[in-house]
């Protein structure tokens, strides 16, 4: 569920209160920041998704091979009788494309 989430530190969240409240004192703040803690509030943050360099140096193939699938799907559907392909044979593209750091496919 909160896979690309990252729960925030003490710091971080005092950090967060001074920003949004640029008025207000830091005991103030710090009494916020442990009111949130003290009751079991966990905070997340969304994770920076980050590319490998092997990832990042296979996107010319991948788009390579997202062409060739695009214009082998017309013979797929005659082959097959359904027009896409599905996660069961194809769910390896996919994988490939997240891992390379491409977001909607």
């Amino acid at each position: 569920m909160l896979f690309n989430m990252k729960e925030i530190s003490r710091t971080e969240l005092l950090t967060s209160i001074l920003e949004c409240y640029p008025g207000i004192h830091i005991d103030y703040a710090k009494d916020i920041r442990d009111g949130f803690y003290n009751k079991g509030y966990r905070i997340f943050k969304p994770k920076k998704d980050t590319a490998s360099f092997l990832g990042r140096i296979t996107i010319p193939l991948f788009m390579t091979v997202w062409l060739l699938l695009l214009i082998c799907m017309p013979l797929f559907f005659i082959a097959t009788g359904s027009w896409g392909y599905s996660d069961k044979y194809f769910g390896w593209f996919l994988r490939w494309g997240s891992f390379a750091g491409i977001k909607n496919i």
